[in-house]
């Protein structure tokens, strides 16, 4: 019978991670994009949702779809 070998010692405490992105969490169901664009962008969500309806003319309420296109410009917009 084969053993599994033990876990290192020194995975724990002792290690420290530092993400590369700060998480930014979803509001509402259809924020996915956004939450995204928002931590590769390091800006809140409440910023990128509000360039997407004031510069991008994006609905501010209701199920919406967020396509490519919106996805680049807003990428371009915050550099």
């Amino acid at each position: 019978m084969a053993s599994t070998p033990a876990a290192p010692a020194a995975i724990g405490p002792s290690l420290t991670f530092q993400p590369a992105f700060n998480r930014v969490a979803q509001s509402q169901d259809c924020d996915c994009a956004f939450a995204c664009i928002a931590m590769i962008a390091n800006r809140s969500l409440t910023d990128v949702k509000q360039a997407a309806v004031m510069q991008f003319k994006f609905p501010r309420h209701g199920l919406y779809w967020i396509g490519e296109e919106l996805i680049c410009k807003l990428f371009a917009h915050f550099g």
